[in-house]
């Protein structure tokens, strides 16, 4: 999926608009979202996920963020830049009460509306989860 968004969006400097502001549902460990950010055609990438997820999502971007300096030779290994990529919460049976959260954080990054994009991958694991993931999206 990465290596088709990469190809749709273009190349930057071939007149390509890009992706936009990017919404990942179901981000997992991040991959995805990672290397939508790291390839330069979004705008930002917002990754979501539950409570529980949220944790090792968070470890997985902050090893992957550029340092604001360099500091160790290892950190040419880090893709990502920290003000195009985020990590929230967006439960899909409590949606509402995530984009409130963000901002009162003051943060945009769960605008309804605001998205050019929204990117998933084996996000579904029960049938009992299609009808929230499609309210949600259509909020988004």
């Amino acid at each position: 999926l990465a290596s088709y968004l990469i190809f749709k969006a273009g190349e930057v400097g071939r007149g390509k608009k890009g992706l936009g502001k990017v919404l990942e549902v179901g981000a997992g460990c991040g991959m995805l979202g990672m290397i939508i950010s790291a390839s330069k055609l979004a705008k930002k990438v917002i990754m979501t996920e539950t409570t529980e997820v949220i944790p090792n999502l968070e470890k997985n971007l902050a090893q992957n963020i550029k340092p604001k300096k360099k500091s160790k030779i290892e950190d040419w290994k880090r893709c990502c830049s920290r003000d195009k990529i985020s990590v929230r919460r967006l439960r899909w049976d409590d949606y509402l009460k995530d984009i409130d959260i963000c901002k009162a954080d003051n943060s945009d990054d769960l605008d309804p509306h605001s998205f050019d994009t929204i990117i998933g991958t084996d996000v579904i694991f029960t049938t009992s989860l299609v009808r929230p993931l499609l309210k949600t999206l259509r909020a988004m």
